[in-house]
């Protein structure tokens, strides 16, 4: 019999790679007689009887019209690839351990927490793969009868109900005419049209159009060409090696940077070789972005609609993209902006994200106040104290800990945010399940300001915060006392660590092996 002590180890070795347990899937009585009719209706035993599985070909097409290449590849043990050709080849997987997502610009992400879940979610509902008997992946019900009786709908979760979906299944051929799936206020609905038996064993099925629609509107339909058997090819995920980007050897890593009133980072860089002024440093920012005058001032022009979250929620935006980003040693071809129409302040051009962290180990050294940006082929990390991050995604996210009146919360998992200025903003989810709230004479009403609006918390004391093997003691936090539709609902995440936690400390954030150290400045 294991001792405490081991399963505890073995648990935070899991957590710490981003894992859980899966725990038992519950299917009720008259979910599993529905879902027989479905394996009837796809052709289950013959669909998933060959262990290499198949292999669907056809074409994706955009919204904006554009054309690639597309391949989805998958296995009855739950392995699905799928790959988008052409000019920028991206893809995504899972190999029965890891979920991952190559990026057109070569950059591989190994997802956790939410991101992980949801892609699985998304490519087990495409695939069919849900379906595969004695392999359930859903805790599954039947809906209340709808007001369609042409449809029937069923209820999926995962990972203690954190993850939801709903499909709905044609009542007259028991085949699945769509999946809808929801994250941060965005629904995605994608739906299964001409079935079809051909080049596939006797008695399965496929559909040969897949439309998938965001809020309402087409994002891309795929039409498939053929069917074939799976052959014995890799699902693991390749090698990350971003591309476009280059380091110069002669440059001093020091990057010019100022520290704004809130203890923000902010660095100087360059587009298209022009000096822009001052950009904000930000971890926690999916992607780069420009106030829309100084691109303007570019000559940069929008090519295309973009979404974007804050704090507050989310809201519409639009790309842009130049030829060259210039920080420091650091020079990336062809770099994407979002256009921003918020302030940022009188003189900040705009955002640094997760793409350069992605391309450059970045750290930060509070007493000096000072940012280099290192080659990750040439950095050597040897003698720092490395601790993991798990990816949400683009969100990089450190394990920790609050204590309260003594007594410390289960580990969670905080996103690390070089662009908020709080110490730590925790999301109204964790503020209820660990009872964060304490008396009501310690709170102080406060708002916090982000992208595209304002979230009403609180203020209140901790006696500690532990993060990334780092201890803060007593402190204060922002508690949030309202859901909001972006990162802050993510029910993986329990909040947003700003740069009120580095104080005092030298951070080294290094993305391209997932991992940080943290260590009290020299």
């Amino acid at each position: 019999m294991l001792d405490s002590r081991v399963v505890r180890v073995i648990f935070l070795l899991l957590l710490a790679a981003g894992c859980t347990a899966a725990p038992p899937v519950r299917v009720e009585d008259e979910a599993f007689d529905v879902l027989q009719q479905v394996r009837a209706a796809i052709g289950a035993d013959a669909l998933f009887r060959a262990r290499d599985g198949i292999t669907l070909s056809g074409v994706r097409t955009s919204a904006a019209g554009a054309s690639r290449p597309l391949s989805i590849s998958s296995r009855p043990s739950g392995a699905f690839l799928e790959s988008l050709g052409g000019a920028a080849t991206s893809s995504r997987g899972f190999d029965g351990r890891d979920a991952w997502a190559l990026r057109s610009d070569g950059v591989v992400r190994h997802l956790s927490l939410g991101s992980r879940e949801y892609m699985l979610a998304d490519g087990w509902l495409r695939t069919h793969l849900w379906l595969v008997p004695g392999a359930e992946r859903f805790d599954v019900l039947v809906d209340e009868p709808s007001s369609s009786a042409a449809r029937i709908v069923l209820r999926l979760t995962r990972d203690e109900g954190r993850l939801s979906a709903c499909v709905e299944l044609d009542r007259l051929t028991m085949l699945p005419a769509a999946y809808e799936i929801a994250r941060f206020g965005r629904t995605r609905r994608v739906a299964f049209a001409d079935w079809t038996s051909a080049d596939l064993p006797t008695g399965a099925r496929f559909p040969r159009r897949i439309e998938e629609r965001i809020d309402g509107e087409v994002a891309q339909i795929d039409r498939f060409e053929s069917a074939t058997r799976g052959t014995a090819r890799t699902f693991a995920a390749p090698i990350s090696s971003a591309t476009g980007v280059r380091f110069d050897p002669t440059a001093a890593g020091e990057v010019a940077t100022r520290i704004d009133e809130e203890g923000r980072y902010l660095v100087r860089a360059s587009v298209d070789g022009e000096p822009i002024g001052w950009m904000l440093l930000d971890s926690g920012f999916g992607a780069h972005a420009l106030r829309r005058d100084v691109a303007a001032a570019l000559g940069l022009t929008a090519s295309g609609d973009a979404s974007l979250a804050g704090v507050g929620g989310s809201g519409a935006s639009a790309w842009c993209r130049a030829s060259a980003l210039g920080v420091g040693p650091v020079t990336a071809d062809g770099p994407r902006f979002a256009l921003l129409d918020e302030a940022l302040g009188d003189d900040v051009a705009g955002v640094l994200g997760v793409p350069l962290f992605e391309r450059a180990i970045v750290s930060f050294d509070d007493r000096s106040g000072a940012v280099t940006l290192h080659d990750p082929a040439r950095f050597r990390g040897a003698d720092l104290d490395w601790q993991p991050l798990a990816r949400d995604g683009s969100a990089a996210c450190v394990r920790g800990r609050v204590l309260r009146e003594r007594e410390w919360t289960d580990p969670l998992w905080l996103r690390l945010d070089t662009g908020s200025d709080d110490t730590l903003t925790i999301a109204r989810w964790a503020v209820s399940r660990y009872t964060l709230v304490p008396d009501r004479s310690q709170l102080r009403p406060t708002g916090l300001v982000g992208l595209f609006g304002r979230v009403e918390g609180w203020r209140a004391p901790v006696d500690g915060l532990e993060y990334g093997g780092a201890f803060l003691p007593r402190t204060e936090v922002s508690l949030l006392r309202e859901d909001t539709p972006g990162p802050l609902s993510d029910p993986w995440i329990a909040g947003n660590l700003g740069v009120g936690a580095l104080r005092g400390r030298r951070i080294v954030l290094d993305l391209t092996r997932d991992r940080v150290s943290i260590s009290a400045a020299d």
